[in-house]
């Protein structure tokens, strides 16, 4: 009954079908509805309002979020409490897409996401990396990833997708999601049951819209023909493949549902006609955080979770109880009872729900006769050795490096840093979450500024210098968080210089035998005139001959002062490199670069990589998956 349990076979449907049809009918009512609800909450173990919906409401679900976790162990110990205060063992999910939204990240392998996948073309890797992300998701007693993203990103503009694509070409998109389900799904040999139900989202396609859902309500505006060409494809072969879970998209898509103030996710005609009986999609289908502005702020939570279940989804998502109490729960209970919402339309969905939890190992079947009485008996689920050593283990870590050294694509100009320089000055900018979904500032963890570099003036609030740190201990050392750091790591690998020989601020270091000083400087996601000008005004004091300037952009085209600050390095004479942490299409807003390098993610294995680029350790092997207006198909 442990959420480590052996599964059972998937083969004999029908067996399944019947041990999922005996549970259900051992569930009163009020057991069935708390199924249907998929909830979150704040802090790093169960606060009161989770335990109400636990205890109260016979919660089925819950979700986390990176608030909720700190480190492998102190995860899994958080899910263990959570399964102990559940009536019946509970899925327990995460968004651990990879690149800009993973919740997993102290002590796991952290990937550099899908755009960085689209860019090696490798479905062998994209599954590999899933079975990774999936072993060590599972190893924490968490047992159902939201991802992968099956969006086709083909709308430059598009806000809250963008990197979280393969890429612009269906294909594509299909090839890797069904390498990454398959991964998610079915990892290979390991201890007990290492496979988490994977979910496709966001369905029927968010990738061609310029509005973020989390904020308002998106349109497409596509015909069928269209739809079914591109949004449509990747879901079409994600279903063929036996993908677990679909999560629905709040858009608003006039060719399937003509009420344009009706998001997807409430609306019968895409989600039972279009993705249930058109598609033939019989599994879990998961609305998207019904807290999203995409549907609250026409709906309100219980009318917004009744129009969903009328409209055939499963599971309800919410990300706090904070907004989603346990009011809703009571709302849903009584439609039930007064017969707005039939029974037997629940039971459909809880049969799906606990089908998936027998199929993936949640539920023994062997249990079956102590449910649902509350299972305090149940041995507690251990993490065992070989679990604890495969999270975040060197070899794990491997692949994620192999997928960011894959992924560096050059776009414009020499990708190695030139020789004979004395000084690089790399800029960054501070990580800050740009939509609903992302924790990257919460999760980098650095500070605004770095230290003072002497020989740089620094003025009151002007962006502080300093040289990258450079972890001499005997050791392994953490991975960089910042470009800066990674690039002096790799120029004094490239100079055959130790790893933590420091080239002292302000010294005229041999080009043959040492590396250029590296300095940083982190400035805001958008920096003022008054900060660049006092930026220019330090390095200009050395001239461009010496000093070549490295701008890790991050998100330019939402934060003009990125751009505004490399046309002025560029007009002072800098040769200026650019490496995108974010989207390519930022090139379009660069046109003074003088090298353009993307690395698709902010994450330390891409970091690493980039930096083994620019000092001429590796080659760039990636190739872009998206186009950039008026400059590359």
């Amino acid at each position: 009954m442990d959420h480590g349990a052996a599964a059972v076979d998937p083969a004999p449907g029908s067996r399944l079908d019947q041990l999922a049809d005996s549970l259900l009918a051992s569930l009163t009512l009020e057991e069935k509805l708390g199924q249907l609800f998929m909830v979150g909450f704040t802090g790093t173990s169960p606060d009161a309002g989770i335990e109400e919906w636990l205890r109260r409401c016979y919660l089925g679900n819950v979700v986390l979020f990176a608030p909720n976790l700190v480190d492998p162990e102190q995860a899994w110990q958080l899910t263990n409490a959570l399964q102990d205060l559940a009536r019946l063992p509970l899925f327990i999910a995460a968004d651990q897409e990879g690149g800009i939204v993973v919740r997993l990240t102290r002590g796991f392998t952290v990937f550099p996401g899908n755009m960085a996948l689209g860019a090696t073309r490798d479905p062998g890797l994209a599954r590999q990396a899933a079975a990774i992300m999936a072993r060590e998701m599972r190893a924490v007693g968490i047992q159902f990833n939201l991802a992968p993203v099956l969006d086709v990103n083909n709308n430059p503009q598009n806000p809250v997708i963008g990197v979280r694509s393969y890429g612009e070409d269906p294909a594509l998109v299909a090839e890797l999601g069904v390498a990454q389900i398959q991964g998610f799904q079915h990892p290979g040999p390991g201890p007990g049951y290492d496979g988490v139900v994977a979910c496709a989202k966001h369905f029927p396609g968010h990738g061609d819209t310029a509005v973020d859902s989390h904020l308002a309500l998106p349109r497409i505006d596509h015909d069928r023909e269209r739809l079914a060409q591109v949004e449509l494809l990747p879901f079409r072969r994600a279903i063929a493949a036996g993908v677990g879970a679909i999560m629905t998209a709040h858009l608003s898509v006039p060719a399937f549902e003509p009420n344009a103030h009706l998001p997807a996710t409430l609306s019968p005609r895409v989600i039972t006609g279009l993705l249930r009986e058109e598609l033939g999609f019989d599994g879990i289908v998961i609305t998207d955080s019904l807290g999203m502005r995409g549907v609250s702020a026409r709906y309100n939570m219980v009318e917004a979770s009744l129009l969903a279940l009328e409209a055939g989804c499963d599971l309800l998502c919410a990300s706090s109880h904070t907004y989603y109490g346990t009011f809703v729960y009571d709302a849903i209970l009584a439609a039930v009872k007064a017969g707005r919402l039939p029974e037997a339309r629940v039971d459909r969905s809880v049969r799906r729900i606990l089908r998936a939890k027998l199929q993936f190992g949640i539920i023994s079947p062997d249990s079956l006769e102590e449910l649902p009485r509350k299972h305090q008996a149940r041995p507690a689920s251990r993490l065992s050795s070989s679990r604890l050593a495969a999270v975040g283990s060197p070899t794990h870590l491997a692949v994620a490096q192999e997928v960011a050294r894959r992924s560096i694509t050059a776009v414009k100009g020499p990708p190695q840093l030139p020789g004979g320089i004395h000084r690089v000055v790399v800029i960054e900018f501070s990580a800050e979450a740009q939509t609903g979904v992302e924790d990257l500032a919460l999760e980098r963890g650095i500070p605004a500024t770095s230290p003072v570099c002497p020989g740089l003036p620094a003025a009151p609030a002007a962006p502080s210098l300093g040289p990258a740190p450079v972890d001499g201990r005997v050791g392994p050392a953490p991975p960089p968080t910042r470009l800066g750091q990674a690039l002096a790591l790799a120029l004094a690998q490239a100079a055959h210089c130790p790893a933590a020989a420091e080239v002292q601020p302000g010294a005229s270091p041999d080009a043959s035998s040492h590396p250029p000083a590296v300095y940083l400087v982190v400035l805001p996601l958008n920096p003022e005139a008054s900060r660049r000008r006092h930026l220019l005004s330090a390095l200009t004091q050395t001239g461009p001959a010496q000093t070549v300037p490295v701008v890790a952009t991050l998100d330019a085209l939402r934060n003009p002062g990125q751009a505004q600050l490399i046309e002025e390095l560029a007009a002072a004479g800098f040769q200026v490199y650019v490496v995108s942490l974010r989207n390519p299409y930022e090139l379009c807003a660069l046109p003074h670069a003088t090298t353009f390098l993307v690395a698709y993610s902010p994450r330390p294995v891409s970091l690493a990589a980039a930096a083994e680029v620019l000092a001429g350790l590796a080659p760039p092997a990636g190739r872009l998956p998206v186009s950039i207006p008026g400059l590359l198909v």
